[in-house]
């Protein structure tokens, strides 16, 4: 037998064994062709109708995670306000940058980072298909000052009241838990 007869029906071994090691897992060409057998990530087909449970587990929920890692990030870097040509030249002759109120206040809550609030609302958003925005505003004599904290809630957690006579959204409440 030639040293490449050998080298090859060796690298053919490795393609087409079933063999597992120590921990009885796959071994890496048997994780590479087939996934991982195990269950975790593949989803059960034998229920016909997915709930909300699926959406937090396997492939899905890995690429909602990667989704809202990479747009937090982005947001994070790149979200710019725009400013009329009087505080824009304002702040560039006082050399410094030019900030949305709103993101400042995002920036500099107590409650939340900056990086977490914008992965939240992608999460929300790609779950859910809406996220509230709690905001929290200065009330004087009859007027409405400035926003002071954001809070975002949990969709989960908000119900809308309508209207019972012609079911219009008359405001939003928080559900109560199952006792």
């Amino acid at each position: 037998m030639s040293i490449r007869s050998a080298i090859s029906s060796f690298r053919a071994e490795l393609l087409t064994s079933k063999a597992k090691n120590s921990m009885s897992v796959p071994i890496g060409q048997e994780f590479l062709r087939y996934g991982n057998n195990r269950g975790l990530m593949t989803p059960d087909w034998q229920q016909v109708v997915m709930s909300d449970k699926d959406l937090y587990t396997g492939y899905g929920y890995g690429a909602l995670v990667k989704r809202a890692r990479r747009a937090s990030q982005i947001a994070v870097d790149a979200v710019k306000t725009t400013a009329n040509e009087s505080a824009s030249k304002k702040a560039k002759d006082s050399k410094t940058a030019l900030i949305h109120p709103y993101a400042a206040i995002i920036k500099s809550s107590p409650t939340f980072s900056d990086n977490a609030f914008w992965y939240n609302i992608t999460t929300y958003l790609d779950l859910e298909g809406v996220y509230y925005l709690y905001v929290l505003r200065t009330v004087g004599q009859d007027k409405v000052g400035n926003v002071l904290e954001f809070k975002l809630l949990n969709p989960y957690n908000v119900v809308r009241v309508k209207d019972k006579n012609n079911l219009q959204v008359q405001g939003y409440g928080r559900r109560l838990p199952l006792i």
